[in-house]
């Protein structure tokens, strides 16, 4: 086996409970495990043998002690910060590297597990063998996430602003005029992604020429009041920009100078002539790209 093979596979599936794990060693073995999305793992207590040490139940599949150092957490009780001294994987028997000050009652038997990781990287070191204190092996991930689709269904995404062309404040609050129920008398609009909408004085034709220049003093002015909020995302998305980004390009430039560190232009995500289109999707894109990038930095990390 070359050195090039002589890497773990892992392929992730995060779904909004659990994240599927399955590696495959550089051996050629497959091993799959399952683990809560939280980053976390569950185990039932079946005996409290003292204050620190509880005899338990559960379906890890460890071949030796790898989770020294993970924080302890009793369901439904408060107790202090504690985590896992060992492991007794032949006794079923975890000791603590403090005291439970109040055995919780015979209801309280579930715990959690936790190395302060997201849960890809959990499911790595349960394939690996890999306890905290030490680092991964070479390996290659492949990750598939729901982490997008939750953060949207559950409106968790960043606050960020739209900037659209000047005339085009309520593109997205119009839409195509598509609803649910069209002889509804009262008709409830849904809520916007966007913290704010700022329309920005500019106009290019279908053919691509510039009619106004981009008003670039203007749009630096009304930066101002996200700037002291502390909201660095934005999504770009001017009429016909599609066959002409230049004054999208230049108010990402200026966007970037005033601390903005997550921008989408609809000319780079879908240039497309339909301008509602470009714009819900530079919108969209804005507002979980945050959520995926920190996902993904701490899995990198």
């Amino acid at each position: 086996m070359s050195e090039k093979d002589a890497i773990y596979e892992i392929y992730i599936d995060t779904g909004g409970t659990f994240t599927d794990c399955i590696g495959r060693t550089p051996e050629g073995k497959w091993i799959r495990r399952k683990v809560l999305s939280t980053g976390r793992l569950r185990g039932i207590i079946l005996k409290w043998i003292d204050t620190r040490t509880l005899e338990i139940s559960e379906s890890w599949e460890l071949s030796e002690d790898i989770i020294r150092g993970y924080r302890f957490s009793l369901l439904q009780h408060d107790h202090p910060d504690v985590f896992v001294q060992c492991y007794d994987i032949g006794q079923a028997l975890v000791h603590l590297t403090r005291d439970i000050p109040e055995m919780p009652a015979e209801r309280s038997r579930s715990f959690e597990i936790s190395p302060g990781e997201e849960a890809p990287v959990l499911g790595a070191r349960l394939i690996t063998g890999t306890a905290l204190d030490l680092d991964l092996p070479l390996l290659q991930m492949k990750l598939g996430s729901t982490k997008g689709t939750n953060a949207l269904l559950e409106r968790k995404g960043a606050e960020m602003v739209l900037f659209v062309t000047r005339g085009f404040r309520d593109i997205l609050e119009i839409g195509d005029q598509q609803r649910p129920d069209i002889f509804a008398l009262e008709v409830i609009k849904r809520k916007m992604l966007y913290h704010s909408v700022v329309e920005i004085d500019e106009r290019i034709d279908s053919g691509g020429r510039i009619i106004r220049r981009i008003d670039i003093e203007g749009a630096g002015q009304s930066l101002l009041k996200f700037k002291r909020k502390g909201i660095s995302t934005a999504a770009v998305s001017f009429l016909n920009a599609y066959c002409n980004p230049v004054h999208e390009l230049e108010l990402a430039s200026l966007l970037r100078k005033n601390g903005f560190s997550d921008i989408s232009l609809s000319s780079e995500l879908s240039a497309r002539i339909k301008y509602l289109n470009r714009t819900e999707t530079a919108t969209i894109n804005a507002y979980l790209n945050p959520v995926f990038r920190n996902y993904l930095d701490n899995v990198s990390a």
